[in-house]
């Protein structure tokens, strides 16, 4: 408590900092469309760069995966697959390297292409299929993670057979662990770090008789336990999104009502099904700006937006088929539906007096004098390692 009456003295000798962003979501219009169906995810290393990639919608058609270099403004066609439904993708840091993932054959008429891993060493430029996987066959990715150049995560399938992917090597050698034990279906994955994360999927691969499902390691997969099984059944667990280390949604996917969604305030280790809607949205992709704002991505129709962290939604915000949420910072997201959906916020009102920007930040406390993490619209006391202390609002 001494600490912090001393920064509550202190209080009047610093800077104050307010600021108030505009943000929205806009259409970009020279991205790739596909008319009812969705592009099914989306990947950037930096505020310029990066990849969309989509898959068959009938019968002949190709999977194709598409770059930009300039934001969105402008997108090349760089590979396509007839009959390959690129599910997923990941690159490295500098974009040389980067792989994409085909859901497989077997599950749908128009995926036919039995090649389920591609990759690139030349920013995808060229594509060459990914054969140096030891372990259980792999039938179709469906989710791929990023952690670091040397690790790079991923799971599969809508319907089974289910697997965890892994490579601590750049990419050199991947390993498949065999998952039917705890899963009927896997979908999308997020770890933390490399030993701990989840994955999420169903429990059965019948879609009609699967409970939503929430595994958890802490090893970098190499065993798992069952944090989450839904009370709903007739369906499966579909996107993850994590603002925050402790606040987490995970979409329900699923044919029936009420419509729920996950979340966690404990990063992962408790979860709460929450009503999303009573009425038949099939949700995919979720993603939060922070721990309270929030969108929503269903199937054929446009999605929905909270900003209560999930208590309740409002639709009328991005485009339709929304099946990915990419968050460079608090101020830049894109997103992949029918199309690529970019978010920017404008500074609209801004007073800062401190100038030196290189001090290093130690903590952040409350008025309390708590500890906290960082918040919109709340007044906090930065602490830096010269001993300096600002008090600053910043409002969103």
């Amino acid at each position: 408590m001494k600490f912090f009456l001393f920064s509550i003295t202190t209080i009047f000798i610093i800077n104050v900092a307010i600021c108030q962003n505009n943000c929205k979501w806009d259409t970009l219009t020279n991205a790739p469309f596909l008319n009812n169906y969705k592009h099914d995810d989306i990947f950037f290393i930096n505020k310029d760069t990066g990849w969309v990639v989509n898959g068959p919608v009938y019968t002949g058609d190709t999977g194709k995966i598409h770059k930009t270099i300039d934001g969105g403004i402008n997108w090349d066609l760089q590979f396509s697959v007839k009959g390959s439904r690129f599910r997923s993708c990941a690159f490295t840091s500098q974009g040389d390297k980067g792989w994409a993932g085909n859901l497989g054959d077997g599950i749908f008429s128009a995926v036919t292409d039995t090649n389920v891993f591609y990759k690139t060493e030349d920013g995808g430029t060229t594509w060459t299929i990914e054969q140096n996987i030891i372990g259980p066959k792999v039938e179709g990715i469906c989710g791929m993670q990023y952690i670091n150049d040397s690790t790079i995560y991923s799971v599969g399938r809508l319907y089974g057979p289910c697997r965890f992917i892994k490579t601590i090597d750049g990419g050199q050698s991947w390993i498949s662990k065999d998952m039917d034990a705890y899963a009927g279906m896997l979908i999308d994955i997020y770890f933390w770090s490399p030993d701990s994360g989840i994955v999420v999927g169903g429990t059965t691969t019948n879609y009609s008789s699967s409970k939503g499902l929430v595994l958890f390691t802490s090893n970098g997969g190499q065993t798992w336990v069952t944090k989450y099984i839904t009370n709903a059944t007739g369906g499966v667990c579909w996107k993850i999104h994590f603002p925050s280390k402790n606040v987490g949604y995970v979409t329900w996917e699923t044919y029936t009502t009420p419509v729920y969604f996950l979340k966690t305030e404990d990063g992962g280790q408790t979860w709460e099904e929450k009503i999303f809607s009573n009425n038949g949205y099939q949700t995919e992709a979720i993603g939060f700006i922070n721990d309270t704002i929030g969108w929503m991505g269903v199937r054929n129709d446009i999605s929905f937006q909270t900003e209560d962290g999930g208590d309740t939604w409002t639709q009328g915000y991005i485009g339709s088929f929304m099946n990915r949420f990419r968050f460079l910072n608090n101020h830049l997201a894109y997103a992949s539906g029918e199309t690529v959906y970019k978010y920017t916020c404008d500074n609209i009102n801004s007073i800062k007096e401190n100038k030196n920007i290189n001090k290093k930040l130690i903590y952040i406390k409350d008025i309390l004098g708590r500890e906290v993490d960082f918040k919109y619209n709340t007044l906090l006391f930065y602490i830096y390692h010269d001993g300096t202390i600002e008090k600053k609002i910043i409002l969103q």
